[in-house]
């Protein structure tokens, strides 16, 4: 199974974009990185339980294909301008499972999330296209019984959506309780006493995230939230406050992964189904073009 940040169940919801776990949202355009590479990097035993960019993409490509047959089959001639929207490359992986620990992002957008210039055009498009259907047209699509239900109902069959769910809340658990883990304690309180020294007064990471000085809906990113931004990676590298927090979250895993051995064969399992479907889907529609 390919590894990513995002689980396999959501690239099911129809119209929506993938996103990765942030801290925080907004977007930023691009401007000239001034500050020292660093970008930690994020493995844990539960990412073998997540889809990367392939199935998502597979799932994503046996959606539309559905939605275009469902659609014509009402009537209507599929237009969606749907794109294949790359992932900035800052959001990769675990990139901000624990805030933002990239020097470069911080540098150049602050606490803001960035976007490639391909995906905010894709999106954009996509939104154009969706405020032009027709009342009849977004029924046929999106009402109970629609399209959007028509092609879910194929892609999920044979699946029990409880599994993953219940995968969701053990990855919340296990992010819960490693910020509760005594060594990452005392690494924030350390990474406040760095901040503190430069001139910040932050108890805790994401209070700096939160801080309202920061319009993070807004394009334009401060130079005093890139500031903070900078200094706030530069704590925690120093700190080590990243790899103390992924240590313990790696323990709380591990251990769930043990005690829960079954439940999370049940997970793979269905997740294996997801793309087996999908794939089945994508060759019934090769054959059917072929007529």
């Amino acid at each position: 199974m390919s590894k990513g940040a995002n689980s396999v169940f959501s690239a099911a919801a129809i119209l929506l974009p993938i996103v990765a776990l942030v801290a925080a949202c907004g977007t930023a355009a691009e401007v000239p990185s001034r500050a020292t590479p660093f970008r930690a990097t994020i493995v844990l035993p539960f990412d073998s339980y997540k889809a990367g960019a392939e199935d998502i993409a597979t799932i994503d490509a046996a959606q539309i294909a559905l939605m275009r047959e469902c659609m014509a089959a009402k009537g209507y001639a599929w237009t969606w301008p749907r794109q294949a929207a790359r992932e900035h490359p800052l959001l990769s992986g675990n990139a901000r499972r624990y805030g933002l620990a990239d020097s470069d992002a911080a540098d150049r957008y602050g606490y803001h999330v960035p976007d490639t210039p391909e995906s905010a055009q894709a999106k954009a498009a996509e939104a154009a296209w969706t405020d032009r259907l027709g009342d009849d047209e977004k029924a046929g699509l999106f009402d109970r019984g629609g399209c959007v239900d028509e092609a879910s109902a194929v892609l999920r069959k044979g699946i029990d959506d409880r599994h993953r769910s219940w995968f969701t809340g053990m990855e919340h658990q296990a992010i819960d309780q490693s910020a509760e883990d005594p060594a990452v304690a005392r690494a924030i309180t350390a990474w406040s006493s760095c901040m503190h020294e430069g001139g910040y007064n932050y108890r805790t990471p994401q209070d700096a995230v939160e801080d309202r000085r920061w319009d993070l809906d807004a394009p334009r990113v401060s130079p005093a939230e890139r500031a903070v931004a900078t200094a706030d990676v530069r704590c925690k590298q120093q700190t080590r406050l990243i790899p103390t927090r992924a240590a313990a979250e790696k323990r709380i895993q591990t251990k769930m992964l043990g005690e829960h051995a079954d439940r999370f064969d049940a997970v793979l399992k269905s997740h294996e189904r997801f793309v087996s479907n999908a794939r089945r889907v994508l060759a019934d529609v090769e054959k059917r073009r072929r007529r």
